[in-house]
Parts: C-alpha cells; structure tokens; sequence
C-alpha cells in the first residue's frame, strides 16, 4: 500500500530504527472508521496499552543508545 512505501522505504535503509518501532495489534479495527462507539474506543485503547506495555519491557535503551552512537 502506498501510505507504508515511505515508511517501509526508510527502514530498510535505516534497519536500527526497526529496534524503536512497536507494533500495536489492532485487528477487527479500520483505521477509517471515525463512528466508533466508545466501548470499541476503549478496548482499542486497552490493546495499545498492552502491545506498548509489552514493547517497553522488552526495549533494551541501553543497547539501542550504543548501536546508535555507532552510526
């Protein structure tokens, strides 16, 4: 799809910034629907929480400020 290209273009030449890039699954949702009622709302909410949650334990910044300074 052509609202990835970009995005898929500059991590393939960048591959470190993958390591900062989390991913919230958010199937069953479509990112055009701006109806949503606000039970759908909140458990969209309640799964990004989550993926973040689960992102951020498993995100070593240590390691990631070394490969960048490497750069």
């Amino acid at each position: 799809m052509v609202r990835f290209y970009y995005d898929k273009d500059f991590l393939i030449k960048n591959t470190l910034f993958k390591k900062r890039i989390g991913i919230i699954s958010l199937c069953g949702y479509n990112w055009l629907n701006f109806l949503l009622k606000d039970v759908e709302k909140n458990k969209g909410f309640v799964l990004g929480a989550k993926d973040a949650n689960t992102f951020l334990e498993n995100f070593d910044g240590d390691e990631y400020k070394n490969e960048y300074s490497k750069m």
